[in-house]
């Protein structure tokens, strides 16, 4: 819708129409009476562990007996349902999959028999090709109510009014007027640019959010990081009131965290999800994540670092099934309990993507790349390029009143000690961090592999 030219090329009281007129639509298909009757299923699990164990007993067994029956890529499987004695020994014995296996089979997996709505989708394609995903209705119906109930978690009520800071393309990128945000009337929804912050804009963007009186900000970390930035830099702390952040679709560091719930007073309440629907991690009231059983089955595959990849089955879409999938994105496990009492288990921390990483001069890979600049006073944003061995470009956008050559000596010293001595490093100062199609920021961009 974006980028058509019946938005673009509209003044912006008719894109603020067209904005609302889209929520209404996607609130009618996705937030009606059967969206309630999944959330209230899955809220009486929350708290009970036999009947949590039970539902996902029951949803591994629908799902691989759909898969067996009407998955063409699974005909060639011979698996004895009957010969297992749990639901998740059965699955066990399907097949791993990834990416490249449904980009080169795609076709195979899609279920012939399904008769209903098909809503056609894409992930973002941040880390290559995007994968092509169908779903039906009633996944997009049961993802809603798991969104849903994270805005509950994070003390969302109706009536409250949101502010969006993602990667909707809300205002055109060549808009010449300083109005960088738009407005759903139906949603009572405030939908900021992530594509147009900078150190100019950004005290507009802080003005309208007040003037907005927005209850609870979702938005991309690497967006409300770069306005906290700006606000703690400028010697500030929000001048308005919030309930929550919640912050999903990049990897947010410790160090961001505490900064955002600084700046702005209030709780961060971060989502991991995947288009593929496979796994999904919430915040609780105690801000401590916790993987949804009922959400999807999740097995942890661990690697040398000590660290566990996310192998997700998803129960909500029969349309396009995903069994066993490699998400390639990484967590470190707890094994201890939330004081929130839920019977999930909590996940220590996100630490993102494999390919999110960069090489050290002895060859492990550093992955939590946030350890690098969280210390260096001045530093609004930062993206890393490593094309070779021990050789490092940093493109940084900087606040000229703060960041000093102590700070550039403190930020070269940090990755010299996390990545080696003999690492050649040039900085790059830049006016913006250059954003995705989906207006995500990747901090690293890798090339070579370690060793």
């Amino acid at each position: 819708m974006f980028d058509s030219f019946l938005y673009t090329h509209q003044p912006i009281l008719v894109q603020n129409l067209l904005l609302s007129t889209r929520g209404s639509i996607r609130a009618f298909l996705r937030e009606g009476s059967k969206m309630k009757q999944v959330q209230q299923k899955i809220e009486a699990l929350e708290f009970d562990h036999q009947a949590l164990e039970k539902y996902v007993d029951t949803r591994i067994l629908q799902v691989t007996a759909s898969a067996l029956k009407n998955i063409d890529y699974y005909k060639s499987v011979k698996i004895d349902v009957d010969k297992y004695d749990s639901a998740t020994q059965l699955l066990e014995h399907f097949p791993l999959l990834d990416k490249d296996i449904y980009l080169e089979h795609g076709g195979e997996f899609f279920n012939r028999k399904y008769k209903g709505l098909i809503i056609d989708g894409a992930s973002s394609g941040t880390t290559g090709v995007p994968l092509k995903v169908p779903q039906s209705l009633s996944s997009v119906i049961r993802e809603s109510a798991f969104v849903w109930r994270q805005l509950k978690w994070a003390g969302y009520q109706k009536g409250d009014k949101r502010m969006w800071l993602r990667g909707d393309m809300v205002v055109p990128l060549n808009q010449k007027s300083q109005t960088y945000w738009r407005y759903s009337y139906f949603e009572n929804m405030l939908l900021l640019s992530s594509f147009h912050l900078d150190e100019t804009n950004i005290p507009l963007y802080v003005k309208q959010m007040v003037r907005f009186g927005g209850d609870i900000i979702q938005a991309y970390p690497s967006s409300i990081v770069a306005i906290a930035k700006y606000l703690k830099l400028n010697g500030m702390k929000y001048p308005g009131k919030v309930k929550s952040i919640i912050t999903s679709s990049e990897i947010l560091s410790q160090w961001d965290r505490l900064l955002l719930e600084d700046i702005f007073q209030c709780k961060v309440f971060d989502w991991y999800g995947l288009f593929e629907r496979v796994a999904a991690i919430g915040t609780c009231e105690y801000g401590r994540y916790h993987q949804l059983t009922d959400y999807s089955h999740v097995e942890y595959h661990a690697n040398e670092q000590g660290s566990y990849e996310l192998v997700g089955t998803n129960f909500n879409n029969p349309l396009y099934p995903f069994l066993r999938y490699k998400t390639n994105d990484y967590v470190k496990k707890s094994n201890q309990k939330c004081p929130c009492g839920r019977h999930y288990p909590v996940i220590d921390e996100i630490i993102g993507r494999e390919r999110d990483y960069l090489v050290t001069e002895s060859g492990p890979r550093l992955t939590m790349v946030s350890q690098l600049y969280a210390n260096v006073e001045g530093l609004v944003a930062v993206q890393f390029i490593q094309e070779s061995y021990c050789k490092l470009d940093v493109l940084i956008v900087i606040n000229e009143a703060y960041y000093t050559a102590e700070s550039q000596n403190q930020f070269l010293s940090n990755i010299r000690l996390k990545l080696g001595n003999s690492f050649e490093v040039e900085f790059f100062k830049v006016s913006s961090i250059p954003r995705t199609k989906s207006g995500k920021v990747k901090y690293s961009i890798c090339s070579v592999d370690d060793f």
